[in-house]
């Protein structure tokens, strides 16, 4: 018994210190990437609304989130920037 206790423990702890990072498409920032007919094409090439940039043709474009997690400089892999969604942020872009 005092076995099993010891081991149920050890594995809530390291479930608990698994990684936690906050996930972009949980963010208020986070534009989801849609089809033109309204299809939902996943997570996977969605932008970050709060890292733009101007491109060469005087656009302004938004940077992928997956890209705004991978620099440090920009919101990084512990996703320091992040603000979690509420129900009125809703983001969508027509691909």
């Amino acid at each position: 018994m005092r076995t099993t206790t010891l081991l149920l423990l050890v594995l809530i702890r390291i479930c608990m210190s698994m990684n936690t990072q906050p996930k972009c498409n949980q963010c208020k920032y986070f534009i989801q990437p849609m089809m033109k007919d309204d299809t939902y094409i996943g997570d996977y090439f969605g932008k970050c609304n709060k890292f733009m940039h101007i491109d060469d043709s005087n656009e302004l474009k938004y940077r992928y989130a997956l890209q705004a997690r991978s620099f440090e400089y920009f919101c990084g892999k512990k996703g320091r920037l992040f603000e979690q969604k509420t129900n009125d942020t809703n983001y969508d872009i027509i691909i």
